[in-house]
């Protein structure tokens, strides 16, 4: 009797550890997550060669920040990252396009039409004042530069306010400097003037050449990437721990109970997922890459996308709207309110217009609902068009800052950020020899760009192929 129980036992025993060896599997790179920056990371081992990879996506689609969708007769709608920025050849998103064909059309910053709040198109001469009110603050930027160590914690929020004392606006003069402001600054980092570090939001290069725009989609060039490469991505896959104990194998675990064991492992998870703590590493991080966390801003820009009856809009590329932002003596007011609208009527011939929303006011948008956001773009629209103009027969709302698997759309540097974009380079630092790390945070020169995230993988992985060579 005893030996057949201990027989059972044994057999049980058995049974128990080779299901939780088939839950286990080994490979020499696990690529955590299949956006820009992995795919390229995959797409470079394979083709050095290294072939036992396997890259792990919490989503059930590959791209990340990258989603092109088509739910109105074939026009490519961009949730996520719409175009290229620079582009010129040597943009690395620029060489893909021309290999795989992809027909792209340029944007041209000039082909705007500019409203105040009132809806009244304002003349040139009072948009060279206001564009002569930011050179006025891009000046005094360079001069707190110069004292770097003084202004070390300054933020752009700070720099405008004192010239806005300094020259004694008025509110009018105002609603030009805070357009521009967040036009140029707050649009491009996605992060409010608040939370951007003066002396050093714009340490970053660029590209040359104009934007491009995919006229199919970016999603051409996601899928171009991963054309090859189907086999090695496991979609579903949410990560909730990764153990590097032991370097040479380390251990990514899956809140569906699965285990991935690789010699390395590139983490490309979004910085705004990393903020959170919702993956745990084993041991904790290094300060230094924990402290470059708590320097960056995980921004948030969003899209209003609307389809309407019949085009009412004027026929340029863009249109903006000049909100009545002030200073109240306290904080900024109507600061970024619907600054911008693309026609892309202009390139699909659609009575399409998206309004592109960031920093603070993304933010507020999000908790919002729908009907209550389409009824604040439609009260802008008709402060501009009239009382007569149709509402849109459908739209689509992105909100990225509530993303479970982003969290936000792109990285900056707040004022307390260390000088020469440090930070990022501390993000972009291999933990114990084997832990890497890719993405649009992991890159000094190219931050909170495509194809920042695109060179960060290619980096990832040719660091790989070198310490296995050697």
């Amino acid at each position: 009797m005893l030996k057949r129980i201990l027989i059972i036992i044994f057999l049980i025993f058995s049974q128990t550890l080779q299901a939780e060896k088939d839950r286990i599997a080994r490979y020499k790179v696990i690529i955590i997550g299949a956006g820009i920056a992995g795919l390229e990371a995959g797409h470079y081992l394979q083709k050095h060669g290294v072939n036992n990879y396997i890259i792990l996506e919490a989503r059930n689609r590959i791209g990340g920040r990258i989603s092109t969708i088509m739910p109105w007769k074939e026009v490519p709608i961009e949730l996520g990252a719409g175009i290229i920025h620079g582009g010129d050849q040597s943009n690395p998103l620029m060489k893909l396009a021309k290999k795989w064909h992809l027909a792209t059309a340029s944007l041209d910053s000039h082909s705007s039409s500019f409203y105040n709040s009132k809806g009244k198109e304002i003349s040139d001469a009072i948009d060279t004042s206001y564009e002569e009110l930011y050179l006025d603050f891009e000046k005094l930027v360079e001069k707190k530069r110069r004292d770097n160590k003084k202004n070390a914690k300054l933020s752009v929020s700070d720099v405008v306010l004192e010239l806005i004392n300094q020259k004694h606006l008025n509110k009018k003069l105002q609603h030009g400097l805070l357009y521009e402001i967040s036009d140029k600054i707050e649009q491009e980092y996605a992060a409010d003037i608040h939370n951007l570090s003066a002396l050093w939001y714009d340490n970053e290069d660029n590209f040359p050449g104009k934007e491009k725009l995919l006229l199919h989609g970016y999603n051409d060039l996601v899928n171009g990437l991963a054309k090859n490469m189907k086999a090695h991505i496991l979609l579903n896959q949410v990560v909730t721990k990764v153990n590097y104990q032991n370097s040479e194998a380390i251990v990514v675990s899956t809140d569906n109970n699965r285990n991935f064991i690789g010699e390395y492992v590139i983490c490309t998870l979004p910085l705004g997922v990393l903020k959170t703590g919702r993956v745990k590493f084993v041991p904790e991080l290094p300060r230094n890459k924990i402290i470059a966390m708590e320097h960056l801003n995980m921004g948030i820009m969003n899209k209003i996308i609307m389809l309407f009856p019949r085009v009412f809009w004027d026929s340029e590329q863009f249109i903006s709207y000049i909100s009545p932002a002030y200073w109240s003596g306290r904080n900024w007011v109507n600061k970024g309110e619907w600054l911008e609208f693309d026609n892309l009527n202009y390139f699909f011939h659609q009575p399409i217009l998206s309004a592109i929303v960031s920093a603070d006011f993304a933010k507020n948008l999000e908790d919002k609902k729908d009907t209550e956001i389409i009824q604040s773009v439609m009260k802008t629209l008709k402060t501009i068009y009239g009382e007569k103009i149709p509402a849109p027969t459908s739209y689509v709302i992105t909100r990225w800052g509530k993303d479970p698997y982003s969290e936000g759309s792109y990285s900056s540097l707040r004022p307390e950020a260390l000088e020469d974009g440090k930070d990022y380079l501390n993000m972009a630092k291999t933990v114990a020899g084997h832990l890497l790390f890719a993405g649009e945070a992991t890159t000094n020169l190219y931050p909170a760009t495509v194809y920042g995230a695109y060179l960060s993988g290619d980096r990832a992985a040719k660091e790989i192929i070198n310490m296995d060579q050697n």
